[in-house]
């Protein structure tokens, strides 16, 4: 296995913002080099935890292509762990994604804020993927990406629900 090139792989999909052919993130991505491709927004790391059992990982903001908005990339150490990224400018469009995707392994409610999607994260774990689509399925509010890994393994320690509460007046 050729990690550096499947990391120039991954760099490249995430610069041309096409998913389509989409393998997962390198079992071996290293985030200082991750950083160098993509460079931090401030040198603020926070955390937070991930998945039903409450994975605590470290993550911080990153300048993205193409967009105004930025990518939250989680690591562990020196790995890059996962990617999200809010509002992609995908190269093909949504609709071609999510056809060159197929049909997801699953679909979990998430919120978006304080609105809930229900079915909305269509979840690909053995392509390292999810959409995040909004509540008609038109558009993708959120990707997150990933190394492949089983689906039982995404849900407890991966997928990540920012659910939003509002405060009572």
């Amino acid at each position: 296995m050729n990690t550096n090139s499947e990391f120039a792989k991954m760099i490249s999909a995430m610069k041309k913002q096409d998913f389509s052919d989409w393998k997962g993130i390198s079992e071996n991505a290293d985030y200082s080099i991750f950083s160098q491709e993509f460079s931090p927004l401030s040198e603020s790391v926070g955390m937070s935890k991930l998945g039903t059992v409450g994975r605590e990982l470290s993550y911080r903001m990153h300048n993205t292509c193409g967009t105004a908005f930025s990518m939250q990339v989680w690591f562990e150490g020196p790995g890059v762990v996962m990617i999200e990224e809010v509002f992609p400018s995908l190269r093909h469009g949504a609709v071609v994604l999510k056809e060159s995707l197929g049909v997801p392994a699953a679909k979990y409610d998430y919120h978006m804020d304080i609105g809930k999607m229900p079915g909305g994260a269509h979840i690909y774990h053995g392509r390292g993927i999810t959409l995040f689509w909004d509540s008609g399925e038109t558009s993708i509010q959120k990707i997150a990406l990933y190394t492949p890994c089983t689906l039982d393994y995404y849900r407890e320690f991966l997928f990540y629900d920012d659910e939003w509460t509002e405060l009572p007046e």
